[in-house]
């Protein structure tokens, strides 16, 4: 199983896959996790996932997108450059989570990174801060929440 920020991925041989597709179950139902039927798929040999083509012949550049990209206009600016990459990098390498306890106790913590990130990158980095305060400040249940 391939889990990503908000989609996971059970792939295997068609042999095994619902043994697969049972045990992940089994370990999502282990921590109260819940699936959005609306939004499950089931026993696909193909698609689109994450961006990109999935088949059995492996994974591929998505048509439409290579389409997109094909037909923009080269940027002649900074600023035409900044709306392609839609600030994809992280220009102040750093990273904040916000604990929230009960009696609305908040624990405020912020981190600069050492290298250069990805808008997505540096939330990783977030998250993972967040988590380690969280335990070790003890918490026993977690709640996340992120603005992507």
């Amino acid at each position: 199983m391939e889990v990503y920020v908000d989609d996971m991925l059970v792939k295997s041989r068609e042999e095994v896959h619902l043994k697969d597709l049972k045990h992940a179950f089994g370990i999502m139902r282990a921590y109260g996790m819940k699936l959005n039927p609306n939004k499950c798929t089931f026993g696909v040999r193909g698609g689109k996932f994450l961006g990109y083509m999935v088949s059995e012949r492996g994974i591929e550049a998505n048509p439409e997108k290579i389409e997109a990209i094909a037909g923009l206009q080269s940027p002649k600016t900074l600023k035409e450059v900044q709306k392609l990459t839609d600030g994809s990098l992280n220009a102040s390498n750093g990273g904040a989570a916000i604990l929230q306890g009960p009696n609305e106790i908040e624990i405020e913590v912020a981190a600069r990174l050492s290298f250069s990130a990805t808008n997505n990158e540096a939330e990783y980095e977030a998250l993972i801060l967040g988590l380690r305060l969280a335990s070790e400040a003890g918490a026993r249940k977690l709640s996340v929440c992120t603005d992507s």
